[in-house]
């Protein structure tokens, strides 16, 4: 990571961290990774975790622990958007296969 990046390493090592804890593997995606990619610094993280829907739960306990600020949770989506102390917002969603009724239908 360049200099660019430096806020988003702390925040990284929290969200593996944590996935770890709940027994999720994390994964970097959306515009981040397009950031990084870029050498830009990004304005949000987008992380999904491995697991079950559970998992995000277990993701946003440990993020607290660690000083974030849960500022939204859908347990039955498995999603939380966080904000680290420094600022940066943070959307957690668990891995997930879903049937719909009908396209734009929720699950």
């Amino acid at each position: 990571m360049n200099d660019a990046e430096a806020p988003a390493r702390g925040v990284l090592r929290a969200l593996a961290e944590a996935g770890g804890d709940a027994g999720a593997g994390a994964y970097l995606v959306g515009g981040a990774v397009r950031d990084r990619l870029l050498s830009r610094r990004p304005l949000d993280l987008d992380v999904a975790y491995e697991g079950p829907l559970s998992a995000v739960t277990r993701v946003v306990s440990a993020l607290e622990r660690r000083g974030f600020a849960c500022e939204a949770r859908h347990e039955r989506f498995g999603t939380a958007t966080l904000r680290e102390p420094g600022g940066l917002r943070v959307d957690v969603a668990t891995t997930r296969e879903e049937e719909y009724a009908h396209p734009g239908a929720l699950p």
